[in-house]
């Protein structure tokens, strides 16, 4: 991933499994002076639209209860398996505002 506005998203992420399907790609940063690791993948609504996020989850918690914080997301094409390439128009989501991010991984 590059040309986050969130600088410690920036960076390769490796493939760390599947979650809901899809794969789950994860790269380990100090964001906000704490060590923690940002988890990219993918999931289906149910119009079969493909939402990717890109997240973190608190130490407290765990990936699918709710308490993840999403960084930023992107829909894609319902034929989509693997997070866009290249694409700018991920939306950034902090303070519970939405904001137009460019970023391409």
């Amino acid at each position: 991933v590059e040309g986050a506005g969130i600088p410690e998203v920036n960076g390769f992420y490796k493939r760390a499994g599947t979650y809901n399907g899809f794969p789950k790609y994860a790269k380990s940063a100090t964001y906000e002076e704490e060590d923690i690791e940002f988890l990219l993948h993918g999931c289906i609504l149910d119009d079969d639209t493909r939402i990717w996020f890109i997240l973190f989850v608190p130490d407290d918690s765990d990936l699918g209860d709710g308490q993840e914080i999403d960084v930023y997301y992107s829909v894609g094409t319902k034929d989509e398996k693997t997070p866009p390439r290249g694409m700018a128009g991920w939306l950034g989501m902090q303070d519970g505002r939405l904001r137009r991010k460019s970023m391409s991984n």
